[in-house]
């Protein structure tokens, strides 16, 4: 888990996705990024992700929290979820451009994805929206996970996403995952590093020699 401990003030439903994966037996050698921020946003100036999952030889799986006890779609096609205000961006739309801006930047940086499933789900933390939510073309009913998944087993939901993702981008993507399904153990590393790498910044020796530095 990246960093090791849920802050107090992350909503209620993060919290709870993140301690059950913590938890989680299945999820041993998975890597799970917690609120990576995005500045190169695909749309807006900035965003962020709530949770980047990288599951060795299964895939990537960028995870948009909901932690309210009420969403609703208004008439007008707005989404009013708990008692914010309406907002015509919905959490679907939200995750899908966030795993659109993290693609793009792995790519530039030169991450071979070739095989490597990146799929996008919305977590509905506090309700049944597995069930509740209608068909429609705007989502998969697989990117959807509920209040159920994190009664039995967070990671399995997880699982049964990126096997519904992979299934789908090798009916759009020919020979997708031909050879095996990524990312390996060191694309995973190169993965990680590049979304949240580990540095140290300290004063140059110049710096600290100038006489108005000393001490």
């Amino acid at each position: 888990m990246m960093p090791p401990y849920c802050p107090e003030s992350a909503p209620p439903g993060e919290h709870l996705v993140y301690v059950t994966l913590q938890r989680s037996d299945d999820a041993e050698d998975w890597i799970v990024l917690h609120s990576l921020a995005i500045a190169d946003h695909f749309r807006q100036v900035e965003g962020e992700a709530d949770f980047v999952i990288v599951v060795p030889n299964a895939g990537v799986v960028v995870i948009e929290v909901k932690s309210h006890y009420t969403v609703d779609r208004l008439p007008d096609g707005r989404w009013k979820l708990g008692s914010n205000p309406p907002v015509a961006r919905g959490p679907f739309q939200q995750v899908r451009e966030a795993l659109h801006s993290i693609r793009d930047f792995l790519k530039k940086k030169g991450v071979d994805l070739r095989g490597v499933p990146m799929v996008s789900a919305v977590w509905f933390t506090l309700v049944r929206a597995r069930t509740m939510l209608p068909a429609t073309p705007e989502w998969h009913d697989w990117q959807v996970l509920d209040s159920e998944d994190l009664k039995h087993g967070t990671a399995s939901a997880v699982l049964r996403t990126l096997a519904a993702g992979t299934k789908h981008l090798d009916r759009k993507i020919q020979y997708f995952s031909y050879g095996g399904t990524g990312p390996a153990p060191d694309t995973t590393e190169r993965i990680v590093s590049l979304l949240r790498p580990r540095f140290e910044v300290a004063r140059a020796a110049a710096t600290r020699a100038a006489p108005g530095n000393r001490r």
